[in-house]
């Protein structure tokens, strides 16, 4: 080591040697696509170079048959979750608010292709389809404290990742919550052209009951929470901790994140960050436990999401 060190002090580094190591560190972190604002770079686990559109224009542009399938099974998934049911504009009041919608998209590290449907909360209207938007976390220091005792007394920890947590989450009766309707999917019941046929055929093969048409346009009535919506997150707290309650867990005065559960020989502890939970369990017994009551209600992906 003394001779290593000894021969790498007859020639210190310079400063331009830092920066290309700091260069070559990040050459996989590069996100720009040649000059073009469009377009963003991903390299997925087969090597093979990918590029995640802006907007439903560049995914056509980029390659409609690939980003057009993930669209469609993304709206099969939030057709068969009863996300919405399609109304007449007509059937809106003066006192309604129409929110606009969007796609969001994503490249997997395994090539996968990612779409989501968004609504564009900045035209939400407060009082009128969005209420308290305020959701709290789990505390970084109380996940700190989670580690650190578990480590000191051999707990076990394991992460949950709910999957679609918000869309999972149903709105009030009385709640009127109106969004336009995808873009590239919209349902146009009085048209005669063959593309909108088919996609209203498409629909209505998945079950949706499509309104007669009136002239109006056709919109989303949410009857769940959608992804993008100021007030969802507090939505699926809410319907989280009713969960929570009616196992058998108690929440902490000091961070309402946190849940324990200390009965019939059980001991867990769970936090709470969004739709990530990290489970601190005494046993296996106890892990077990959680995991079967979990299971049994939430569509997850184990040891997944931000926690773990």
């Amino acid at each position: 080591r003394s001779a290593f060190l000894k021969e790498r002090e007859k020639s210190p580094p310079k400063l331009r040697d830092y920066i290309n190591a700091i260069s070559e560190g990040t050459h996989f972190l590069q996100r720009t696509l040649g000059s073009s604002p469009h377009f963003f770079n991903a390299v997925s686990s087969s090597g093979e170079k990918m590029t995640t559109p802006r907007d439903f224009v560049d995914a056509m542009q980029i390659s409609p048959t690939r980003w057009g399938m993930s669209m469609m099974v993304e709206l099969e998934s939030l057709v068969e979750a009863g996300t919405w049911e399609l109304v007449n504009a007509s059937s809106m009041t003066d006192k309604d608010n129409l929110t606009g919608t969007t796609w969001a998209y994503r490249v997997k590290d395994d090539g996968r292709l990612k779409s989501r449907l968004c609504a564009q909360g900045f035209s939400n209207r407060f009082g009128i389809d969005v209420w308290e938007t305020f959701s709290s976390v789990a505390t970084i220091e109380s996940i700190r404290v989670a580690i650190a005792l578990a480590a000191a007394n051999q707990r076990r920890l394991s992460t949950y990742d709910v999957k679609s947590a918000y869309v999972q989450t149903p709105l009030h009766e009385e709640d009127r919550v109106f969004c336009k309707q995808a873009p590239g999917f919209d349902v146009r019941p009085n048209s005669k052209k063959p593309e909108d046929m088919e996609i209203l055929k498409w629909f209505e093969g998945l079950g949706l009951t499509v309104p007669d048409g009136d002239g109006s346009d056709v919109v989303y009535r949410l009857r769940r929470a959608l992804y993008g919506n100021r007030n969802s997150g507090r939505l699926w707290q809410q319907f989280l901790f009713a969960w929570l309650i009616s196992e058998g867990f108690d929440q902490l005065k000091s961070d309402e994140c946190i849940w324990v559960y200390r009965k019939d020989g059980y001991d867990i502890e769970l936090y709470l960050y969004v739709d990530d939970i990290l489970a601190s369990c005494a046993d296996i017994a106890s892990e077990e436990y959680f995991k079967g009551l979990f299971e049994s209600r939430w569509d997850h992906s184990p040891n997944s999401g931000g926690l773990a």
